[in-house]
């Protein structure tokens, strides 16, 4: 009987650290959306910054500070804090 008690335990600890994470990753993925507006950023923030392609013309530091900010952003959800 206890085996089945501990079962359950653990799949509402595994449930809760799911909806955390989710809960965590809407956060950043708000925080982000806020920062930068005008972007339309996939969830896949690593995916973005490995597909991502410079304009032609642009300023070379603000896009610096862009790709750092969706860096910054893209590690916070794969530490999860």
């Amino acid at each position: 009987m206890g085996g089945r008690q501990g079962r359950g335990v653990l799949r509402r600890r595994r449930g809760g650290e799911v909806a955390a994470r989710a809960s965590f990753a809407a956060l950043v993925h708000a925080e982000l959306a806020e920062e930068l507006p005008d972007v339309d950023l996939d969830e896949d923030l690593a995916g973005f910054l490995e597909r991502y392609e410079s304009p032609a013309c642009t300023d070379a530091e603000a896009e610096e500070e862009f790709l750092d900010t969706v860096r910054q952003a893209a590690e916070r959800l794969e530490r999860g804090y």
